[in-house]
């Protein structure tokens, strides 16, 4: 059985992959060979984690 393990990865340069080419900074999943494999090719790294921002809002009084 295959497995569904995914890695999110940040891409650092331009990479275009089955025809369609996605912006540095773009944030992919992808399974965790493709990942390391993008690692060893200068193409991505592990995405940081992504935290919510609260809103700002005015002070109560």
């Amino acid at each position: 059985m295959a497995s569904t393990q995914k890695e999110r990865v940040e891409l650092i340069v331009e990479h275009k992959n089955a025809g369609t080419l996605y912006p540095v900074g773009h944030e992919l999943d992808v399974s965790p060979s493709t990942a390391a494999w993008l690692y060893r090719n200068n193409i991505a790294k592990p995405a940081k984690a992504r935290q919510s921002i609260p809103t700002l809002s005015e002070p109560e009084a």
